[in-house]
């Protein structure tokens, strides 16, 4: 295929040739196939738009169907009248037209308020916003499309996406929308004010066994949500997590998870070997820290870290740099790592720069050292080195809730318990435990009030696809003039409407919502 500013292609006889403008460069592309490039762009998205159109019919009406399965079934485990019962029904039908309504809305970015910037990265940046109509609170990442496509990270994103918009559960942050204009994507996520874990350690700096205990439990069942439904994390660390108003935890970014793409270790070892080797050796040729000075300077630069596109390697599992198959093992591995630095108060292969953590990984077994002087139990030190090992390590959440450093651990009702840090919070809009960031000028910002993205991108997405394909931002893209751009075919089917937007505004009184709510909500989302 033919890139969109590729020069003129001379292929056969001249009155062989079909010709066509590209629009944006006005370059005349030459092409003797039956089909031109043109055609056969438009035929391609046609097919996947046609194909994930029926795909998503299907699933809506599967869906549906479960949901109200999932709402007799719990009916029958309740004390209720006839009345109640038959009230909680047509509540649910209720919320199924309003779905219907949602699935046929149309967002843009000018349709929220921007309040505050609490995170930014080299991809992105995640916004503290409000539905204009509604009012409703969310946490809005947006990512742009050009550098998603020029760092390969389309792949990730539609990870999350997908990742997101199958997890029905209270141990993932909640995905109630998704859509995308001609320049961003926009995940549309609940707000979660207690900020992330990283910045409770950064904090607190050493976590009690009992603190660590809970944390630590509440990140395994978070852990296993994800496992059940088929993915692997792969990128479990404090930032990653989490936590709501009361202190909870809830995994994100979740653009490492399953399908185990390339990209990942591909990435990272061309910041080993390619453009960051300058500041790498310079990292490597200065005066060797003491581990004193080391762990200061690891905890000042730990947040710019957090957000740059190299990342840190403190919580990877080595078999992921050797590239040689891992399994769900990688993340029971990053467990034990972040269970470490709550207790002990860093990580356990601090270095002086990435590329001597990654060698200190790879050869965890003599360079794990658990300190004997902070008066740590026998229980907690067996459990991190059953984490953090190559061999014998723990295979499922089973095994480890079996441990006995969980002793007394009231597995099935940790949520409802109280958090040993409860964020302290002055109003809703409360963003004291995240930095925040300047809005910055963008030259695509102009354009957000006059774009009108379609929501249901014509109901153009798989909800279980791992593929990078999503919508064009416009029907006209498929069967209008002019040529279909490479970051409209890459994102073809990113769009998402879940039922839990139904369910936004919470009432005091028994209802639907109530009933579904719990550690393992089984509320069924739409991906049309």
């Amino acid at each position: 295929m033919i890139n969109d500013h590729e020069s003129v292609i001379d292929v056969g006889s001249d009155d062989e040739k079909e010709t066509f403008e590209d629009e944006e460069d006005n370059t005349t592309v030459y092409s003797s196939d039956p089909l031109s490039r043109h055609t056969m762009d438009r035929s391609l998205a046609a097919k996947m738009y046609i194909e994930q159109y029926y795909i998503n019919a299907q699933q809506s009406v599967k869906e549906r169907g479960q949901r109200r399965k999932d709402l007799e079934q719990k009916l029958e485990n309740m004390k209720l009248s006839s009345k109640e019962s038959n009230d909680l029904r047509k509540e649910l039908d209720k919320k199924e037209s309003d779905y219907m309504r949602i699935k046929r809305l149309k967002l843009k970015r000018s349709d929220f308020e921007l309040i505050k910037i609490i995170g930014r990265g080299a991809f992105g940046e995640v916004s503290l916003v409000r539905h204009k109509e509604s009012n409703d609170l969310y946490a809005m990442k947006r990512l742009k499309k050009s550098e998603m496509l020029k760092k390969e990270q389309a792949a990730h994103v539609r990870a999350e996406r997908d990742v997101l918009a199958s997890a029905n559960t209270n141990w993932v942050v909640k995905l109630y929308y998704s859509f995308q204009d001609d320049n961003y994507l926009y995940l549309i996520m609940e707000y979660l004010p207690g900020g992330d874990m990283m910045s409770l350690l950064i904090k607190y700096d050493i976590f009690t066994e009992n603190q660590a205990r809970f944390y630590i439990a509440e990140t395994i069942l978070a852990i296993e949500s994800v496992h059940t439904l088929g993915y692997i994390h792969r990128d479990i660390k404090p930032d990653n997590l989490l936590l709501d108003s009361k202190g909870h935890v809830k995994l994100c970014d979740l653009g490492l998870c399953t399908g185990f793409h390339r990209l990942h270790s591909s990435e990272f070892y061309q910041m080993l070997v390619g453009d960051a080797m300058t500041i790498k050796m310079k990292l490597i040729e200065a005066t060797p820290l003491t581990q004193t000075e080391r762990i200061a300077s690891w905890k000042k630069a730990r947040r710019a870290l957090a957000y740059s596109a190299v990342g840190t390697p403190d919580y990877t599992a080595p078999e992921v740099f050797l590239q040689i198959g891992y399994n769900k093992e990688v993340d029971w591995w990053s467990l034990g790592v972040i269970l470490y630095e709550m207790v002990v108060g860093h990580p356990p292969f601090l270095s002086d720069n990435t590329t001597e953590t990654c060698l200190k990984i790879l050869n965890c077994k003599e360079t794990l050292q658990i300190p004997t002087d902070m008066g740590l139990s026998k229980e907690v030190i067996d459990l991190i080195k059953r984490l953090v090992c190559e061999k014998d390590r723990y295979k499922s959440a089973d095994e480890i809730k079996l441990h006995p450093f969980f002793k007394g651990v009231n597995w099935d009702n940790i949520r409802n318990q109280s958090a040993p840090f409860i964020p302290e919070l002055k109003s809703p809009t409360d963003t004291s435990n995240f930095d925040v960031y300047d809005e910055t000028p963008n030259d695509d910002d102009d354009n957000y009030n006059n774009t009108n993205i379609n929501l249901n991108d014509n109901n153009n997405n798989n909800i279980n696809s791992n593929c990078t394909y999503t919508t064009p931002t416009k029907k006209s893209n498929i069967m209008g003039k002019g040529n279909i751009k490479d970051k409209d075919l890459a994102f073809i089917g990113f769009t998402f409407k879940g039922f839990d937007a139904v369910n936004k505004s919470p009432t005091n009184r028994r209802n639907v919502e109530s009933i579904f709510n719990t550690n393992n909500s089984t509320t069924s989302t739409s991906n049309k």
